[in-house]
């Protein structure tokens, strides 16, 4: 059955029910009475019709509610592609009158059809309605089927080898999960399938025998026959790539988002679901995103987690990698490891290169800039078109370079014995020198920092999130421009988690000349938790700054937006639930952020809200008059303003680097949580935010509970 056929029928009503002891009374008022002769179509009946070789016909069932006389039921019926095109050579005949003998209530609607004329793998939608039939509660009077003619061998253990195939789960932190496949060729030679046994299994299922093939847990890719045209390949190599496609998949997890999580690929679910979504896109280009590497035996199948409701769709999208078993490993891997100053004063970023054994040397080049994929893919070309490109041949090679600051990307080339390119991959690291004489200055190297960015948008498998955490961190000062400060590599605790890119990064603020406000500046955090990039953080005003204005020129000139300050109290600077915003480095041209730092009220708030409890109108308007107090977030500033200890109490220096009762060491030392932590479907409980215009600027709040609506960068 159609997953989207399901949701209409589970979502089309909801049955009630109560209870009465015997004694009561009764009233009951019966349905309204079905006009018409109760003929139906019935709702759980499959959908997709599988016409099977050499036959000459299928059936479909018709059903009526009163058997008692023979009745004739007209049928008018009509054959489309996907698009509703009628198809120019319908292979279909089928009857424009049944009859239901007397005594029946249900028959069986043939569909004829000369076999040689039935085209292989396509999709055929008949249409079919009961004329002069009114709507009935038992089920449609109108249905779509979709035939087709597609015949598979049954699936075998792939190689006939027991090694596993290694997949990723990224929705729930998985990365190395192993799971048996099989394989299925198709008859017709139309590609092939392959199955994942297991591989939807959550972490807590995973070591239960009895979850099985038998119960669902398995996950089918489709490979086409034909490999994508050179011209639109990953790294532009002829018949190597070839499009692969995710059927439907049932995750299991019905909580996170409050119904049942469903992932496909992102052309499947445009093709079944949403045929709207990403209008910049043509369908060739999302049907080509996601492929099967013939030459390493790995998937990279761009997803679409989703869930449907009766209030809205939520999605989520992933890269996912499938490594069949039996290929040879094709890997290369770059570390930034610090800096090296030599005896006269030369100083060079040093590059760790690991690459794998099956790579048996590599060529690479390092260019300025964090570099896009198309200009990444560009570097590989230029590397395998340039002859004399230094090659490297030791398993782990140190590479040291002059720069200047700034951020920097490697792009390599792996080879194998023979020179054939196998592999390629970018590297991006931030560099700063270690002797050049800072523009800052330490005021505080254990400064008080609780996490209110981070918070609320990654999630362990226990289903707490990551961030929010109390910890010391380094507080330096502008030594011209004293009102501003930045806060040292902010997250550098959850370093362990894998979600940290290598490199200094701050967290700049700026406060007002007699320390009472404060403001957030753009700025990267260093924070990469999945493939759309670096995440920043802002103030809603932080625009404004950055063209020149003081925080004592805003505050004048925008006194009803008093509320996106930020105020330092008990030596502290915090700002309102909701006030401070994060995006991604795309988005920052258009000024569109997620929203970030709640607290506990914000949410109960929010709740209320989805519960018909609080109307939209009065919680925007508390959320104005910061009804909702201060979000977590909170840097120490004492120091740097009084150039003396915090005044904190004791109580809150004893629970620093603590939240909820758990220590960040604790966290980042669990294996079981560098795993779980993922780039999860967002904050179930988050509000829209609204839009203001600041100065002819617009700051565009958004919800971390809709997921996004764009691609990877790569499209």
């Amino acid at each position: 059955m159609k997953i989207n056929k399901l949701f209409s029928f589970l979502l089309g009503g909801a049955l009630i029910m109560g209870a009465a002891s015997c004694t009561d009374e009764v009233e009951y008022n019966g349905a309204d009475a079905i006009t018409g002769n109760g003929v139906y179509f019935p709702e759980l009946e499959s959908t997709d019709v599988a016409i099977e070789q050499n036959t000459s016909s299928v059936t479909v069932e018709l059903l009526r509610t009163n058997g008692e006389a023979q009745l004739n039921v007209p049928l008018k019926s009509s054959v489309t592609d996907k698009d509703g095109n009628a198809v120019a050579n319908n292979p279909f005949d089928i009857p424009a009158t049944v009859t239901f003998p007397a005594g029946v209530v249900k028959i069986q609607v043939p569909i004829s059809y000369v076999f040689t004329d039935v085209e292989p793998e396509f999709n055929y939608y008949v249409h079919l309605a009961i004329e002069g039939e009114e709507s009935t509660p038992y089920g449609r009077v109108n249905q779509t089927y979709v035939l087709k003619y597609a015949p598979w061998s049954d699936f075998e253990l792939y190689n006939k080898s027991t090694e596993p195939a290694v997949c990723t789960y990224t929705l729930f932190g998985i990365d190395d999960r192993e799971v048996p496949v099989y394989v299925s060729k198709s008859l017709i030679g139309a590609g092939f399938k392959y199955r994942f046994g297991d591989w939807g299994c959550l972490p807590e299922e995973q070591e239960d025998e009895e979850v099985s093939f038998v119960n669902g847990r398995n996950l089918f890719l489709t490979v086409e026959k034909d490999p994508i045209p050179a011209a639109n390949a990953p790294g532009k190599i002829a018949n190597r790539f070839y499009p692969a496609h995710m059927e439907p998949f049932i995750s299991g997890d019905a909580n996170s988002w409050g119904s049942m999580i469903y992932t496909t690929d992102v052309y499947t679910y445009r093709m079944e679901y949403n045929p709207g979504i990403y209008p910049a896109n043509t369908d060739e280009e999302l049907r080509n995103i996601s492929y099967y590497d013939s030459e390493t035996g790995l998937f990279t199948i761009y997803t679409m987690w989703f869930a449907i409701d009766e209030a809205t769709t939520k999605v989520q999208y992933t890269r996912e990698y499938y490594q069949l078993p039996g290929f040879k490993d094709y890997s290369i891997e770059f570390s930034y490891n610090g800096n090296f100053v030599d005896t006269k004063g030369n100083e060079y970023a040093m590059v760790e290169a690991h690459r794998s054994d099956d790579v048996a040397s590599f060529a690479y080049t390092i260019s300025a800039g964090e570099l896009t994929d198309d200009q990444i893919e560009t570097e590989v070309a230029a590397i395998q078109a340039n002859s004399d490109a230094e090659l490297y041949f030791d398993a782990v090679t140190n590479l040291q370079f002059s720069l200047d600051e700034g951020v920097y990307t490697i792009v390599g080339v792996g080879y194998d014995s023979t020179g054939k390119a196998v592999c390629n991959t970018a590297y991006a690291f931030q560099y700063s020198s270690v002797q050049k004489a800072s523009d800052w200055e330490t005021v505080s190297e254990n400064a008080e920092f609780t996490d209110g960015i981070l918070w609320g948008t990654l999630q362990y498998t226990d289903g707490t999130f990551v961030g929010g955490d109390t910890y010391s961190v380094k507080l330096e000062r502008h030594k011209t421009e004293t009102n501003r400060y930045r806060i040292v590599n902010p997250y550098a605790p959850y370093y362990d988690l894998g979600i940290i890119a290598d490199g200094d990064y701050y967290l700049n603020f700026v406060l007002s000349e007699d320390g009472t406000m404060g403001l957030i500046e753009t700025c990267a955090l260093g924070i990469v938790a999945n493939q759309k990039g670096m995440w920043y953080a802002t103030s809603m005003l932080s625009g404004l700054l950055e063209e020149g204005y003081t925080i004592e020129q805003i505050a004048q000139a925008l006194p009803q937006y008093s509320m996106y300050f930020g105020r330092v109290n008990d030596g502290c600077l915090q700002f309102g639930a909701s006030m401070l915003g994060r995006c991604y480095e795309s988005q920052l041209a258009q000024g569109h952020f997620y929203l970030a730092n709640f607290n506990e009220a914000y949410l109960e708030a929010s709740d209320m809200v989805d519960a018909g409890l609080l109307s939209e109108e009065v919680f925007n308007q508390n959320v104005d008059n910061l009804a909702y107090g201060y979000g977590l977030f909170k840097i120490e500033v004492y120091d740097a303003i009084y150039g003396a200890p915090a005044h904190r109490s004791l109580a809150t220096k004893a629970a620093r680097n603590t939240h909820h009762g758990k220590t960040v060491v604790k966290r980042t030392k669990d294996s079981n949580v560098k795993k779980a932590v993922a780039s999860m479907p967002g904050h179930a409980k988050a509000k829209a935010a609204k839009r203001i215009n600041v100065s002819g600027k617009k700051v565009d709040g958004q919800t971390i509970l809709k997921g996004r609506t764009t691609l990877p960068n790569k499209l």
